[in-house]
């Protein structure tokens, strides 16, 4: 593809769809109630969740006509740019593209973009939940009331288990980024 080919679906204006044509690649179902479809719904744009690609392992049709494609969790090389007839962006919708063939993009004219802080607040209740279920040995604990053994010994709590209170514990996060310090402000309450 030479470059002016590449920068035609930039140059051509005019033919840019208004609002315009948004794939959520891999994405089961447009939830009109979920709060970037409802926005993007808002704003007029056309928007499609589709398989990124077919059966046959071609690029879905949806997903190569869309003018911006928002993808995730799989590697995007040439063989997925070459395919994309009208995209002019690709969005990846949480932090980390380092999947994501950038001089492939490139190459086709195509702008690649993350939102490295969309979901770090959902990522960090996620890990404090986590946290306090080890804490608490919740799985064990689950096994052991639905095996019955809860009933047979009928003491509040099982003979290998130790409580440990988190305010008399330290919380060790590796890196300490965003969804560290978000996990580290809800660690702080206990």
């Amino acid at each position: 593809m030479e470059e002016t080919d590449v920068l035609s679906r930039w140059r051509r204006a005019k033919g840019w769809r208004k609002p315009g044509r948004v794939a959520l690649a891999n994405v089961t179902a447009v939830e009109p109630h979920e709060p970037m479809h409802a926005s993007l719904l808002a704003g007029g744009v056309s928007l499609s969740a589709a398989p990124l690609r077919d059966q046959d392992g071609s690029i879905n049709s949806d997903v190569a006509e869309s003018d911006v494609v928002v993808s995730g969790g799989t590697p995007l090389g040439e063989d997925v740019f070459s395919a994309l007839r009208a995209t002019r962006l690709l969005l990846r919708p949480y932090v980390g593209y380092d999947d994501i063939d950038i001089d492939a993009a490139t190459r086709h004219g195509i702008l690649v973009a993350n939102v490295p802080d969309a979901i770090a607040e959902d990522v960090a209740n996620q890990a404090m939940a986590l946290i306090l279920a080890a804490n608490r040995e919740l799985m064990r604990l689950d096994t052991f009331v639905r095996d019955g053994e809860w009933a047979r010994i009928r003491r509040r709590k099982p003979d290998w288990m130790t409580l440990h209170r988190p305010s008399a514990q330290t919380l060790g996060l590796v890196g300490f980024g965003t969804i560290a310090r978000a996990t580290a402000r809800r660690a702080r309450q206990f």
